[in-house]
């Protein structure tokens, strides 16, 4: 039985097919978060003709609750989950475990026999600390009150008025658009702050405590050691290598990094003998 799982994050949706043993085939899909749904399941009925996939499931980030759950079930006529519970499945399966994810936003996620234990992912505004956003966010305001090497890396100029003027476009996007681009701000920062700049790695040192802070929080009510990581944070080795040092020392127990919600979604359908 081929499965399609599919997840969509912050920064763009990809797709696995698993025939139950060994990923069939895998990419992107040409949807982000905030376009129609209706035109997602448009795409994701062409794999499934494609692939011959008996059953869809999607990771979706930002749904948590059973009743949006099953609105977005209606509406794309498969199985879904939120985007941390398939980035489990895939690391953890039916076992306990806890998973960090710090890509466009940041969540912390364990589960303990039948209890699940949840910090973070409550939104741009509010939390994701330690995400690509938070750093983007951070550095921008960091640039704005002081003179620093980030003006330029970020701006191209250090013309305070011109950088007004290209954060009041930012400003005037959409909320999806202006996430991402403040997001991809994250990159930056992390390059400058490996090239040694101090305003950099203290935006970079503050995110890896954010980070470490939720796992510490959630193992306090859950008594979960054993971590798992996801997200584009996670693919700078500079990061990463800072984050796991300061995380052994709190006797984390990292399983790895770089799991798949679209692959442990997949996962989880067939474990349940087919869905939708």
């Amino acid at each position: 039985m081929k499965v399609l799982g599919v997840d969509v994050g912050g920064s763009y949706t990809k797709f696995v097919i698993w025939d139950g043993k060994r990923v069939v085939k895998r990419g992107r899909l040409k949807w982000n978060y905030g376009d129609d749904w209706k035109d997602l399941k448009i795409l994701v009925d062409k794999l499934k003709e494609d692939f011959d996939a008996r059953c869809v499931g999607f990771a979706i980030r930002g749904v948590w609750t059973k009743e949006e759950k099953r609105k977005l079930e209606k509406v794309l006529n498969g199985k879904v989950v939120s985007d941390v519970e398939g980035v489990f499945f895939d690391a953890f399966g039916n076992n306990d475990g806890m998973v960090l994810i710090a890509g466009t936003g940041s969540i912390c996620f364990a589960k303990k026999g039948n209890k699940t234990f949840r910090y973070g992912g409550y939104g741009y505004l509010f939390s994701d600390w330690g995400s690509a956003f938070w750093v983007g966010k951070m550095a921008v305001e960091l640039l704005l009150k002081k003179e620093s090497f980030l003006r330029m890396a970020i701006f191209g100029t250090e013309d305070l008025e011109k950088i007004r003027l290209k954060v009041k476009r930012i400003m005037e996007l959409d909320k999806g658009k202006m996430i991402k681009e403040v997001a991809s701000f994250s990159k930056i920062v992390l390059k400058v702050a490996e090239m040694g700049d101090e305003d950099a790695n203290y935006i970079v040192n503050f995110a890896i405590r954010e980070l470490l802070g939720m796992c510490i929080r959630v193992y306090e009510i859950s008594g979960i050691s054993s971590l798992a990581l996801h997200g584009g944070m996670f693919k700078s080795e500079f990061l990463r290598e800072r984050f796991l040092n300061l995380a052994k020392r709190y006797n984390f127990d990292i399983k790895g990094y770089g799991f798949d919600g679209a692959l442990g979604v997949a996962k989880f359908i067939t474990a349940s003998g087919g869905l939708k």
